[in-house]
């Protein structure tokens, strides 16, 4: 439910000229959400959280620099220095916090209430820079909202 919400809510463009973007995009998706149940797993084997947020940053930083080297890279400077250190600091942060979620959760509740954060930009969208909200958007909130709710039901054992 959640994820037909964010795509009612992003609305995938399959019919246009982006559809690799589109492909591409959803399938990173679906990569994390295999990547998180392998994060769940590793944190019930006992490796903590920091280990698995250190590897998982080395292998990042590791594809990103071969793409920045395909691609290319793009000097820093002093005035970009404290936004990258402090997005760099929250996302650090964040991943923490999620790792952890995934370890002490239920998973199918950190799965969809995870999915809010696309549904907090849409709302920063609205209100910040004047983007418009319409009906399918709508829709699709109340679908990752429900879903997050729904997940976080306690489940009824068999007698």
């Amino acid at each position: 439910m959640g994820l037909g919400g964010i795509c009612l809510m992003l609305q995938p463009a399959f019919e246009s000229d982006r559809l690799i973007e589109t492909l591409i995009t959803l399938s990173g998706g679906i990569f994390t959400a295999f990547a998180l149940l392998q994060v769940r797993a590793l944190s019930f084997m006992g490796e903590p959280a920091w280990r698995i947020v250190f590897y998982l940053s080395a292998v990042a930083a590791a594809i990103s620099a071969v793409l920045a080297t395909w691609i290319g890279w793009h000097s820093l400077t002093v005035e970009s220095l404290p936004y990258i250190l402090g997005i760099g600091g929250a996302g650090l942060l964040a991943q923490l916090a999620m790792t952890h979620a995934y370890h002490v959760g239920q998973k199918f509740t950190v799965a969809a209430l995870s999915y809010l954060t696309v549904v907090f930009a849409a709302i920063y969208g609205a209100v910040f820079a004047g983007e418009t909200i319409g009906l399918l958007e709508i829709l699709g909130i109340v679908a990752v909202i429900l879903a997050g709710m729904v997940s976080s039901l306690p489940e009824k054992t068999a007698q």
